[in-house]
């Protein structure tokens, strides 16, 4: 597993100063905006991109079927992209964390669209994913480009309901949410596991 993420993060590393340029873009942007759906829409961003970019890598090189006939499971090759859209879109929810930090001192206010707009990332992740194996990254970039222009908009229809203080919610929706895309993202994994183990490479 160590040597796939080395591998995928290796991939990534490519497109390293792009993101470094847009995250410090959507972090000064946030906090003199005062509007943290900036910093939702990294998330988005960067989570979601990093996951192709490591498929598409895979695909041009013929990667997984190498992997493959070398021994490797489909289990370990999928479970990388996860692990990378996982901790990708943990770097950035610590960032909106600190960009909310410093735009208000109130920072049970920004709690629930954090969960929110992870939630709505980790459920993007959850659809292209196995998309982006059955049908290749070409294919799938429609689905892409819809998933990320949806999750756009609530970026912003949670920034302006946190801006006229609209956003609440009851204790159990703070545990449903999280609970909620892990088993997604479960599912996710099994039937790209699937996909991975059944495809004519």
């Amino acid at each position: 597993m160590k040597g796939l993420l080395l591998k995928d993060l290796f991939s990534v590393r490519h497109y390293a100063l792009w993101y470094a340029v847009v995250t410090v873009a959507c972090f000064i942007v946030s906090v003199f905006t005062e509007n943290v759906s900036f910093m939702f829409g990294l998330q988005l961003f960067i989570t979601m991109s990093s996951s192709m970019v490591t498929i598409s890598a895979d695909e041009k090189d013929s990667w997984t079927k190498y992997a493959l006939s070398c021994g490797l499971t489909a289990r370990a090759i999928v479970a990388s992209k996860y692990v990378i859209a996982i901790v990708a879109a943990l770097v950035t929810c610590g960032l909106s964390v600190a960009a909310s930090a410093l735009i208000s001192t109130e920072m049970s206010a920004n709690i629930l669209p954090l969960f929110v707009f992870t939630s709505v990332t980790m459920f993007a992740v959850a659809i292209v994913i196995p998309l982006a194996y059955r049908f290749g990254t070409e294919k799938s970039r429609l689905v892409f480009t819809v998933c990320v222009l949806l999750c756009m908009v609530a970026a912003i229809a949670i920034g302006s309901l946190l801006d006229i203080g609209a956003f609440s919610a009851p204790l159990p929706v703070y545990v449903a949410l999280p609970i909620a895309w892990v088993a997604a993202l479960v599912l996710s994994w099994t039937v790209s596991e699937k996909i991975v183990a059944d495809k004519n490479y």
